[in-house]
């Protein structure tokens, strides 16, 4: 059941990003909003999640990519970026320099199908600098952790954030370097030109 049910709302996520950008415009403001009220947080999210007894909302990307589209649930936001911070790599750093390029290959594919729905979802909802903030923290206790910390820090722009940069403290390097990473190259929603 679980499998038809994730089947069907990929084809949902499908459908409905392909039509994202019309979605947006005046012209269809009425459809937007009975989407936005059919698969509401509510009523469609939080019923699935459960239906489908999953305890990782990264387990579940289907979820987060339908979620996206609709307007950001802070609390949903804070359980995804929660997950992200929290989510264990199978290879630390020295573990992956020196590991074959197929384990590699594998372990990046891990991290890019478990964390891309999950950060990108975060950046539709312009929420990336929660994000940031989490891989800022995280870099400063690598710094700290290999004798770094002279004092120069990089300063880069400021905005309002909606966690504070310390909810990224125990974010594992690589995941912190891959997040960084996403943002930079895909620059979902313009997530790139908003942190630079």
């Amino acid at each position: 059941e679980d499998h038809l049910l994730l089947g069907a709302m990929q084809g949902i996520a499908a459908l409905w990003s392909s039509v994202a950008g019309s979605l947006k415009t005046s012209r269809y403001k009425s459809a937007r909003k009975q989407m936005e009220e059919t698969f509401s947080f509510e009523s469609f999210i939080k019923p699935v999640l459960a239906a489908c007894d999953y305890d990782s909302k990264l387990a579940v990307p289907q979820v987060l990519e339908i979620a996206a589209q609709l307007p950001c649930d802070s609390h949903f936001r804070d359980e995804v970026l929660a997950e992200i911070v929290n989510f264990a790599p199978d290879l630390n750093l020295p573990g992956l320099s020196s590991a074959a390029p197929a384990a590699q290959a594998s372990e990046l594919e891990r991290l890019s199908q478990s964390l891309g729905p999950a950060v990108h979802c975060l950046c539709l909802w312009q929420c990336e600098d929660a994000l940031v903030d989490a891989v800022e923290a995280a870099m400063q206790v690598v710094d700290e952790n290999f004798g770094g910390g002279s004092g120069a820090k990089t300063k880069r722009k400021k905005t309002t954030r909606g966690k504070k940069a310390a909810s990224g403290a125990g974010m594992h390097p690589i995941v912190a370097l891959w997040c960084l990473q996403f943002v930079l190259a895909n620059n979902p929603n313009g997530a790139r030109d908003r942190i630079l």
